[in-house]
């Protein structure tokens, strides 16, 4: 008898331990960096993009303000900012998260000309993959 009880704890444990509850795919979109996430995302906003001159009023440029909501992500987790350029597809900056301390990022583009329309994506890349874009234009106006 002393040698059937443990085995029998043992199946005990393994029969109560080996019930699942039937997992509802449908329901689980509470994840804001799946690409399938209803409605839209969170994650970041751009707060504002301003026009300005430099160099002692010889040069145009726009800054960007853009604001991450960490308090959005499942888990605490590192990110990048990544600021394309859309008129020129090659101009584009990643801005990280461990490198700025802050959770508000200013994007800037350096060579605009006034009265001309620039487009911007801006994409939130986590463990290397983008996990949503955002694209805005405006015309650069002082």
């Amino acid at each position: 008898m002393r040698s059937l009880t443990p085995v029998l704890c043992i199946c005990l444990a393994l029969l109560l331990g080996c019930h699942k509850n039937d997992v509802d795919v449908a329901g689980l979109t509470s994840n804001p960096f799946d690409a399938d996430h209803p409605g839209e995302s969170t994650l970041f906003t751009v707060d504002s993009i301003q026009t300005e001159t430099y160099g002692q009023g010889l040069y145009n440029k726009q800054t960007v303000v853009v604001h991450v909501h960490p308090e959005q992500f499942p888990a605490p987790t590192a990110y990048e900012l990544r600021f394309i350029e859309l008129t020129d597809p090659d101009t584009s900056y990643f801005y990280s998260n461990n490198e700025a301390g802050s959770n508000t990022f200013l994007c800037g583009n350096y060579q605009v000309a006034l009265g001309t329309e620039y487009c911007y994506r801006f994409e939130l890349v986590v463990a290397g993959e983008v996990v949503t874009t955002k694209e805005q234009c405006t015309v650069a106006e002082l």
